[in-house]
């Protein structure tokens, strides 16, 4: 099995069960308990997604958040 295509397919899922997550939940919280700080490098490893995608990820939370808001 190529690699790569596995890579794919798990970013795939990841992001399947993301938006099942948000559509059922809400956004889903970035920490295991309240007050505790986390690192994008932690996050990124907890999530199996590369730095960049980690990053765009909180960037659509942070939109998410910032719309709710207003």
């Amino acid at each position: 099995m190529d690699f790569g295509l596995l890579i794919k397919s798990a970013t795939r899922l990841e992001q399947r069960i993301d938006s099942a997550l948000r559509r059922e939940c809400g956004i889903r919280r970035l920490c295991r308990r309240p007050g505790e700080e986390i690192s994008q490098r932690q996050l990124a490893d907890d999530l199996t997604l590369t730095s960049s995608g980690t990053t765009r990820l909180i960037d659509r939370i942070d939109k998410a958040l910032r719309a709710d808001i207003r």
